[in-house]
């Protein structure tokens, strides 16, 4: 699973994933991203962002020994 929410906390988007890549593009702002393991759900990583002002932006949440 991973979630999108704003920097308010409000959520924005939450997707169920087989892969390893989610692709998104938000509006510009401040954001935080989740990612839960399905098989694992006590294993939760998180990020925060801004977008940028051009070009793109890689979020990498690792989830060691899984």
């Amino acid at each position: 699973m991973v979630a999108l929410v704003d920097a308010k906390g409000h959520p924005l988007l939450t997707v169920m994933c087989d892969g390893p890549w989610v692709l998104m593009k938000p509006a510009k702002g401040a954001y935080q991203v989740y990612a839960q393991l399905m098989e694992d759900p006590d294993k939760v990583r998180s990020a925060k962002f801004t977008t940028p002002s051009h070009g793109q932006q890689r979020i990498v949440l690792q989830f060691p020994g899984s």
